[in-house]
């Protein structure tokens, strides 16, 4: 074991190797950076370079870019308010919010060290427990998936701003929206009114491009009069310094986020656009201070981007343990292992020890140059903060017309674009919270599939989700979750009435 060890590090600490990861990384980040162009569009244009590269410097490339891409959708999200990938849609909410006042700077600087962290911690995860949790992922059937997915929809009440109301609506349109399509087991058309671009549904670029890129770029623009100002960047003293002591200040939002998103990640099909935003909406949800949220919160910074880049060591447990990818990506990179002569799988482990190896090696390494090329670029990319908004925006708008006709060279996503676009303006207008929309958008096909396959499976009987021990736990934290914020609310209501009755001038 210690001279495949050996020889694994030799060759991924050989020059060329620790090349490629670089060069992975940084394609990856300016690629992630574009809002529409994603990291798995990154890996599927180079992995045919990989095929004639030793296996112990193709795959580490491919996982500086798998790295660099998670990260880099947070620098457009942050900048402007365009996540630069659908993984970091939820970094929007708080860290779009620091740039305007000014503190762009220290939201990368978080962003980078929640990344890294997060990054890390699945690293030392799938390291050191890749078995164990295999193993466990392999319990969830349909009925566990849906039962756990009908608790990550609970939280979505966490997202609520003043209105509890307006949250539900804005989530029912967002199951509404994830209905239109054809129905993945009947295969009936629903909600298309004849449009056959509908028949695959709504792509979920162009909508997350159209409610935040093009939603606020409408906003600031219907705010301003005359000519269109130069965003202040300076701020006070320290306002864009993070320090590693302060991130873990955070230590309990920093530890729930790896844990989410490390436990969603090592289930297949449940990917960083989910974690992202259960991870924030705990860190709102526990927090002691909720309604800074949404208004420049640096928590609500670190939590998602720990949560979607804990997805990234994760997602690669049930693709080495048993060949199942566990998100697009790592379908992509399947097939770069499978290019090289690697079938990932148990053999893996017994055929290609130095190889399992070398990847263990080459996810540290890899991480190490997103943290390095991430904090020598903040600088540059707050730059961009400085070009005059008149300028500024009509470029931002044409990058997020251009990334939503790229995901399936459609004009009709870039028309999706624009509507969505209209449609979070009208939102954000009128009060409405966008982000209930968008989770119950990701989380619908998800609970709609798999309650049908478990039905499918018990033959109509719903007996399936309270035999299976998993969905039992899931449905009962379901039901105390959902007691919990209904006794919390009554609770605020009381508190709220309270202080009114004890205001001598309340009343008059």
């Amino acid at each position: 074991m210690l001279d495949q060890l050996v020889q694994a590090a030799t060759a991924v600490l050989g020059w060329e190797t620790l090349a490629m990861i670089l060069v992975g990384t940084i394609l990856g980040m300016v690629v992630g950076a574009l809002p529409g162009l994603t990291a798995t569009m990154a890996m599927a244009i180079f992995s045919p370079l990989t095929f004639f590269m030793p296996p112990l410097v193709g795959i580490p490339f491919l996982l500086g870019i798998y790295k660099g891409g998670t990260y880099g959708g947070s620098i457009s999200a942050i900048l402007i308010g365009t996540p630069g990938t659908a993984s970091n849609a939820a970094t929007v909410m708080d860290g779009y919010p620091m740039a305007q006042q000014g503190r762009a700077g220290k939201a990368m600087q978080a962003s980078i060290y929640a990344s890294t962290v997060g990054d890390l911690f699945s690293n030392v995860v799938l390291v050191l427990a890749v078995w164990p949790i295999a193993m466990i992922a392999l319990k969830f059937g349909p009925a566990e998936i849906f039962a756990l997915i009908l608790f990550s929809m609970t939280i979505i009440a966490s997202l609520a701003g003043s209105s509890l109301s307006k949250c539900l609506v804005s989530a029912t349109l967002g199951v509404m929206l994830a209905m239109i399509g054809v129905d993945t087991i009947s295969g009936a058309s629903r909600l298309t009114f004849g449009v056959s671009d509908l028949q695959g549904g709504i792509s979920y670029i162009p909508f997350v491009i159209g409610l935040f890129g093009l939603g606020e770029i409408f906003v600031q623009v219907s705010k301003r009069t005359g000519h269109l100002t130069v965003m202040d960047v300076k701020g006070g003293p320290g306002a864009n310094r993070v320090t590693f002591r302060e991130i873990l200040g955070y230590k309990r939002t920093v530890l729930r986020s790896s844990l989410i998103g490390t436990g969603l990640g090592a289930l297949p099909g449940i990917g960083a656009e989910t974690s992202c935003w259960v991870a924030y909406a705990m860190a709102k949800r526990a927090s002691r201070h909720p309604e800074r949220f949404g208004k420049g919160e640096i928590e609500g910074v670190i939590a998602p981007e720990v949560g979607n880049n804990a997805v990234c060591g994760a997602t690669m447990v049930p693709l080495l343990a048993f060949g199942i990818p566990g998100d697009v990506v790592t379908a992509v990179m399947l097939g770069a292992f499978i290019a090289q002569g690697l079938r990932p799988g148990p053999l893996l482990f017994k055929e290609n020890i130095t190889e399992i190896y070398g990847i263990f090696i080459a996810l540290f390494l890899a991480t190490l140059a997103m943290f390095v090329v991430a904090k020598l670029s903040v600088r540059l990319w707050v730059r961009i903060l400085q070009v005059p908004a008149g300028l500024l925006y009509p470029v931002v708008t044409m990058l997020c017309l251009a990334g939503a006709y790229a995901i399936n060279n459609s004009l009709f996503d870039v028309g999706i674009a624009i509507a969505f676009g209209i449609v979070g303006y009208m939102m954000r207008m009128t009060g409405f919270e966008v982000a209930p929309m968008v989770l119950a958008f990701i989380l619908a096909p998800m609970l709609e599939q798999s309650l049908t396959q478990s039905l499918m499976m018990s033959h109509g009987s719903p007996l399936i989700f309270v035999t299976r021990p998993i969905a039992l736990l899931f449905l009962v934290l379901t039901a105390v979750s959902v007691v919990l914020y209904i006794r919390s609310g009554w609770r605020a209501r009381e508190l709220a009435a309270d202080k009114t009755g004890a205001d001598p001038g309340a009343g008059r």
